[in-house]
């Protein structure tokens, strides 16, 4: 499993303006962004490599398939830098990059993983594959090249992107940014349509460590309970089923409406400001723990191997091999932990010992 710590940016659930997956600056996403570059200097990155093999031309002909295929990524997140494309197709852009780099990680990352786990593991590592690369540098060459391209794309949307929304009046805030009806909003809005859906699951003697399913996005909360020496670790899961970006309303709607939640239909449609749902449940989960204090919150998010070879069943068992890899795709191992910035050594040991 590999840990990818303080480099969480958005890239998933819902977005603006019908796109999907869009990186956002929402309180915990862009959790722990890369650092931004100038625009120049991600145009520069952006520009395709010279070559797709480490040591090109020593050992063989071939061009690897998976640096490749990061490089026609890299011409995808290109589309969302080209100021002349419009602006939310540039958003979709961001979206389409990083669904394509999730399913990329899910597949080939966990079968050059699996492979390296293999007993013949060291061999695997060391020995050329057909393009001449052995596993264990290939696989270091696709993590650098991935951290490059998630870091650019932070770059592109905090740096071009995001200012475009917001001079079309479609602004990305932080709760933080919420004036105090806005908050008043946004609190009542999780209490009435979020809160109800919510399920914390505790880690104790008596409570295993939940399952984390593939792609959902969580809160590790470290919480103190009175009489309890040692922190109780819980799991909240953000529901998929709500809309990731809640619009809010106009602040003389809000004192009209007297911050009522479930009055609807006084917002212009596609624009105003939008925060994360992460972001309001991450500013309300005290209504969780009641009695509880909590000393520590970090999103995490898992990516698990979903790779699937055919085997050698016959062609009339096909349904049931289907059947059975979607059964063991479900509960795959753990590929990717991406977690928030600067998480304490107990949740991040705890995370990475439990996944």
């Amino acid at each position: 499993m590999s840990t990818t710590a303080g480099n969480m940016t958005e890239r998933g659930n819902g977005a603006v303006a019908g796109a999907n997956a869009t990186p956002a600056s929402s309180g915990h996403h862009s959790i722990g962004a890369a650092p931004h570059a100038s625009p120049a200097a991600a145009a520069q990155t952006l520009a395709p490599a010279k070559d797709v093999r480490p040591d090109a031309g020593e050992t063989s002909r071939a061009f690897n398939r998976d640096l490749s295929w990061l490089e026609f990524n890299r011409r995808v997140l290109h589309q969302a830098i080209e100021k002349r494309t419009p602006l939310l197709e540039r958003v979709r852009f961001l979206g389409i990059f990083s669904s394509n780099l999730d399913e990329f990680i899910m597949k080939r990352i966990g079968a050059l993983k699996s492979r390296l786990a293999d007993a013949s593991g060291l061999a695997a590592a060391q020995s050329p594959d057909q393009d001449g690369l052995p596993a264990g540098v290939l696989l270091s060459a696709l993590r650098k090249t991935i951290r490059e391209l998630q870091t650019f794309q932070t770059t592109i949307f905090e740096t071009e992107v995001k200012p475009a929304l917001a001079r079309e009046e479609i602004a990305l805030v932080d709760y933080a940014e919420l004036s105090e009806p806005e908050r008043k909003w946004a609190n009542n809005w999780h209490r009435h349509n979020v809160f109800p859906v919510l399920t914390p699951l505790s880690v104790d003697p008596g409570h295993r460590f939940p399952f984390i399913s593939n792609l959902s996005r969580n809160f590790g909360v470290l919480l103190a309970e009175p009489g309890r020496f040692e922190p109780l670790f819980a799991r909240v899961k953000v529901p998929s089923v709500l809309s990731q970006w809640i619009q809010i309303p106009p602040i003389a709607a809000l004192e009209q409406s007297g911050v009522d939640a479930s009055n609807s239909g006084i917002v212009p449609a596609g624009r105003g400001k939008f925060v994360n749902l992460r972001d309001i449940i991450r500013h309300n989960l005290d209504d969780l723990f009641p009695g509880m204090q909590i000393v520590e919150v970090v999103a995490f998010r898992v990516t698990r191997d979903s790779e699937t070879e055919a085997g050698d069943d016959d062609a009339d068992n096909l349904l049931e091999l289907v059947e059975a890899q979607l059964r063991r795709r479900r509960f795959a191992d753990t590929v990717r932990l991406e977690i928030g910035p600067n998480p304490s050594s107990t949740v991040l040991s705890h995370l990475a010992d439990e996944l």
